[in-house]
């Protein structure tokens, strides 16, 4: 198993890596008759990598890489540049722009910290030095919190009631299954504002 491409959203001035969703996928390509091929790099087993983007408070999609079987189609308007067989992947549609209507929350990283990396699935808010959550309704950013402090302090605790050896793999009382779900997994939960 390998470390997977971080898929990523542009907000204010910055670039970050999403390192949560707290109500499901954001998008599949499958939403524009795409179908990915699986599985045809360890570090992007989903078969695509999406940047999105919040424009004028609206999140779209604005760049999507894929692998897929025979010719890309145009899509939303979109004609693909056709990737070399030696790039990462088959496609590159550049300026989507296209609406993403998703209902939740994103926790946004940026500034990993690069001792805490583990060769394996998505890594982890506390991983990273700044954290963003922004809030969405149908599509639409209705607020956004930096909780970096709250995340330092999370990583403190993990650092500190956790063993070296668990930090860069599997705790021993861990099945490998539940491991690897949790590896793969962009899932959040915040606790209610007080």
């Amino acid at each position: 198993m390998t470390a997977q491409f971080p898929h990523t959203i542009a907000h204010g001035t910055g670039l970050w890596d999403i390192v949560g969703l707290s109500a499901g996928d954001l998008f599949h390509p499958s939403e524009l008759g795409l179908e990915p091929v699986y599985g045809r790099n360890t570090a992007c087993w989903d078969g695509y990598l999406p940047s999105y983007e919040v424009r004028n408070g609206i999140l779209e999609l604005q760049d999507l890489h894929i692998y897929v079987r025979g010719e890309p189609p145009v899509v939303a308007g979109v004609t693909p540049r056709r990737l070399p067989t030696t790039e990462m992947f088959d496609a590159h549609y550049e300026g989507l722009h296209y609406r993403i209507n998703y209902t939740g929350g994103i926790l946004g990283g940026a500034g990993f910290i690069q001792e805490l990396y583990v060769h394996m699935g998505y890594h982890p808010a506390w991983k990273y030095s700044r954290v963003v959550e922004l809030l969405f309704n149908a599509g639409e950013l209705t607020q956004a919190h930096d909780r970096s402090r709250a995340i330092a302090e999370h990583r403190a605790h993990v650092l500190s009631t956790t063993s070296r050896d668990a930090l860069h793999g599997m705790a021993p009382d861990t099945r490998l299954d539940a491991w690897i779900e949790q590896a793969f997994s962009l899932t959040y939960e915040w606790p209610e504002e007080e």
